[in-house]
């Protein structure tokens, strides 16, 4: 991916490269699926403020009182999530247009509303919120840069095996970890994993796993001490009810032996002797059970093998119909693709998954790792 830059020339005109109002709002109507991008977002004003036990309400209303409640409960949870300076602004908005003006003219009298100042307000609330989301925007940028500069810019190279590593956050930041840590002398260690929950906290969590297993990586050695002391600080120190699937993997150029530890995260497919293997599921998740002693596992890879660790981001992509991409299609995604290089292999896993999505909006993180034994 090609690093974005800046002209900080300062020669030109001010403000010159400045969006246009009019260009933009063109550009938004001809980039089309304009009723598919509405239909998207009141789904997910619909998902962010009502309860799933409002949505199964909904469910068994008949058409007419389902829009009269979900307006209703739509609007009430928005005032409810303005600050107190915002509700007084709307409050005062909603008066002033509803206000009447009676004027006596010839005896008669006349009604007129008075709306400007309402129209006003909602404008200074709509200006309020939209530079608290400009804010904060802002602040996600910066903290997806910072996890961007924490992965690993590049594959890596070990003789004898071909090794793609691939992740993409489903929103700015995300909480699938993808790393690798070099030990010379051809011995490479490889983690993937998945924190709970969605967004910046997940983020901040996949950040200290990281931390955590490179500083336990180049101290502890041994698979299951470096798993078990991971899990202890995982226990203590993350807040409750978090936890992280994680697997934890190491090889070398010397042999085909490859030794892992898998802590409540997706099996590995291991593809060997033209047969797709479905390892072992493994032990709980770091932070579920605080003292518990992890189960390694062994394989010995021949030329050509392949192996494929993913979180659950690629099989639960959902297409328009809501229908999961499902750990079936990845299997034969695989079986169907293992004869090409990683690099081809990942290129046609992601354009499959994005093909079943179509415009669906992802709803999880994606991550996976291919590694091939090419001698």
């Amino acid at each position: 991916m090609a690093m974005e830059s800046k002209d900080n020339s300062g020669k030109e005109h001010m403000g010159s490269n400045e969006p246009k109002l009019r260009q933009t709002i063109v550009k938004d109507f001809r980039e089309g699926n304009v009723r598919t991008r509405i239909k998207s977002e009141l789904a997910e004003i619909q998902k962010y403020y009502l309860t799933a036990e409002r949505l199964k309400r909904l469910e068994s209303m008949c058409w007419l009182r389902r829009w009269f409640y979900r307006l209703f409960w739509i609007s009430r949870e928005l005032v409810l999530k303005l600050s107190p300076i915002r509700r007084i602004l709307l409050v005062l908005s909603l008066i002033s247009m509803i206000s009447i003006q009676t004027e006596m003219a010839g005896g008669s009298v006349s009604f007129r509303t008075n709306n400007y100042l309402g129209y006003f307000l909602i404008l200074i609330i709509l200006a309020l919120e939209l530079k608290d989301k400009l804010i904060a925007k802002d602040e996600l940028e910066f903290g997806r840069k910072v996890q961007k500069s924490l992965l690993p810019a590049t594959n890596p190279m070990i003789e004898g095996w071909d090794i793609v590593l691939y992740t993409e956050s489903a929103n700015d930041v995300g909480g699938d970890l993808v790393d690798y840590i070099e030990f010379g002398k051809g011995s490479i260690a490889l983690t993937i994993g998945d924190v709970s929950g969605k967004g910046l906290g997940a983020a901040l969590l996949m950040a200290k796993l990281q931390a955590t297993i490179k500083a336990f990586a180049r101290t502890l050695g041994d698979l299951k001490t470096i798993l078990e002391n991971l899990n202890i600080v995982f226990c203590e120190d993350v807040p409750a009810n978090n936890f992280a699937s994680l697997i934890y993997m190491t090889l070398n150029s010397a042999d085909g032996r490859v030794q892992l530890i898998n802590a409540g995260h997706m099996p590995p497919l291991f593809y060997h002797q033209q047969k797709l293997i479905e390892m072992e599921h493994g032990n709980p998740a770091l932070g579920m059970v605080k003292q518990i002693e992890f189960d390694d596992q062994s394989i010995d890879m021949d030329v050509n093998d392949m192996l494929f660790l993913y979180s659950d981001g690629l099989s639960e992509a959902k297409n328009a119909e809501q229908e999961l991409f499902g750990e079936e299609r990845v299997r034969k995604l695989i079986s169907q693709y293992v004869v090409y290089d990683v690099n081809t292999m990942a290129s046609k896993i992601l354009e499959a998954v994005n093909q079943y999505m179509g415009d669906e909006h992802r709803t999880d993180d994606l991550s996976f790792i291919i590694i091939k034994r090419i001698h």
